[in-house]
């Protein structure tokens, strides 16, 4: 594994002004016996950018401090500008998953490595009213991704080419540590529903994935029958999914295919038991994705996931000549109930991706509003749906949505984006003036409001496979 230094491309902010630009400045990680170069920080602060959204544990490295001995500082990481100013349960800031603010000793003469996380911006405070450390360099210390694309957007549409290489960058980020991620700030975790576009990402710009096989055996080991892989009924079926479409994408990964197959099998009987003959789902809870909680459609949407992952399965053990007796039993009640959305554009999409169909008034729905009410985790399933009647009008819809994160300063695609979220509202590296909204703290949904709202999530990595497809 190799590791490379990361310097700031900007000084947001220094109490000092003396010798700031050495900090811009790539240097070795070493303390040095001199004060040269270095700017002296009392009882103040500094503000920086590294440009784009990084996973990394930052060095500060010191030289003189007064007297000394230790000083105590206080450090800020920021997805946003305004998230680095921010404090541990204001608008939602957190320090779930990673430390993100946090006090420390800071020596003299040293290589002080921080805690890793998922960041663009860092505030350091100096809480030492009476003693001032000289500093030399703070950079980040990174994994280098060594991984080479299969597939790369060569077209001509620059916002297309921008809008890949930003989901390329997210997916990157969330699967550099051995296991898929759903974000490199929260959540620092494994979701089997959410590992879906995701690996349709990975597996789309590098065929084989290791991070994608250690994660698909993670979720497996983790979660013994008849548990439902992180408790939701629903996130099973989508591991199947994972699985299924990993190998039909790329049948050279047969002995790790095998070894999902017993557990495949023994999990569609499990289904198979709890869907009622006249085709009721019996599931001990219903998720889509947050905005469908409490929605009509959340039905609907199960339902539509059920058939896609079983019919999955069933490909997957047909193709290793394994029963199918149980995909088939599920799938037969499972269509007695017809498919119908009402309200939300991701289960008519859903809806599609299980049956091939969709009434009029289901595409009416997924259009109106172009981009309006579209989902990062489900931007795929959408965007494809739309795709098979107007592949010009999902496009540009696609191009509306995304761009409208990269004008707002997105270096990496966030957990969840309304395109309303727009209007009158600061870029994530500019401070909101009065008159406008700040997009990371004033917005959010659900378990992710205000600052807990990841700006780096995998699941919206999704519209690389469209991107392929469409473009």
């Amino acid at each position: 594994m190799k590791l490379e230094t990361i310097t700031p491309t900007k000084v947001i902010e220094c109490s000092s002004k003396k010798n700031v630009n050495y900090l811009l400045k790539k240097t070795v990680l070493q303390p040095e016996l001199t004060n040269e170069k270095c700017v002296y920080i009392k009882d103040g602060y500094i503000v920086l950018d590294f440009g784009k959204e990084y996973y990394g544990e930052p060095h500060i490295i010191t030289s003189f401090i007064d007297e000394s001995k230790p000083i105590k500082i206080r450090v800020r990481y920021g997805e946003s500008l305004s998230e680095c100013y921010s404090t541990v349960g204001e608008h939602g800031a957190t320090n779930d998953h990673s430390i993100r603010d946090y006090i420390i000793d800071l020596p003299f003469y040293s290589n002080a490595c921080l805690q890793k996380s998922g960041f663009r911006f860092m505030r350091v405070d100096f809480l030492d009213k009476d003693h001032g450390a000289y500093i030399k360099s703070i950079a980040l210390v990174v994994k280098k991704d060594e991984r080479k694309p299969i597939y790369v957007y060569k077209g001509n549409d620059e916002l297309i080419k921008k809008i890949y290489e930003a989901a390329k960058r997210t997916v990157d980020l969330c699967s550099l540590n051995g296991l898929v991620w759903d974000g490199v700030k929260r959540d620092e975790l494994v979701w089997a529903g959410d590992l879906h576009p995701e690996a349709l990402a990975l597996f789309t710009l590098y065929g084989r994935s290791k991070e994608l096989e250690a994660s698909i055996d993670f979720l497996r080991k983790g979660h013994k029958l008849p548990s439902y892989m992180n408790n939701f009924p629903t996130y099973s079926l989508w591991w199947m999914a994972v699985v299924s479409d990993y190998y039909f994408n790329d049948k050279s990964n047969v002995s790790f295919i095998k070894r999902q197959l017993p557990y495949i099998e023994k999990l569609v009987e499990q289904y198979d038991d709890v869907i009622k003959d006249d085709g009721d789902l019996n599931f001990p809870q219903y998720f889509v994705d947050w905005p469908t909680v409490g929605s009509k459609d959340v039905l609907a949407g199960s339902r539509a996931i059920a058939i896609i992952g079983i019919s999955k399965a069933k490909a997957l053990l047909k193709e290793f000549n394994m029963s199918v007796i149980h995909c088939d039993s599920a799938l037969n009640k499972l269509n007695k109930v017809k498919i119908v959305a009402k309200e939300m554009k991701q289960v008519v999409a859903l809806k599609y991706l299980a049956t091939g169909k969709m009434s009029d008034e289901e595409y009416k729905l997924l259009t109106k509003g172009g981009a309006n009410g579209l989902s990062t985790f489900m931007s795929y399933y959408i965007l494809n749906a739309i795709a098979s009647r107007d592949e010009a009008l999902a496009i540009k819809i696609m191009k509306d949505y995304y761009g409208a994160m990269l004008d707002l300063g997105a270096t990496t695609f966030f957990e969840d984006f309304d395109i309303s979220w727009a209007k009158d509202t600061a870029r994530i590296d500019e401070f909101a003036k009065e008159n406008q909204h700040d997009l990371h703290r004033d917005f959010g949904k659900y378990c992710y409001l205000g600052y807990r709202h990841s700006l780096c999530h995998g699941w919206s990595a999704g519209v690389i496979k469209f991107i392929k497809e469409h473009c």
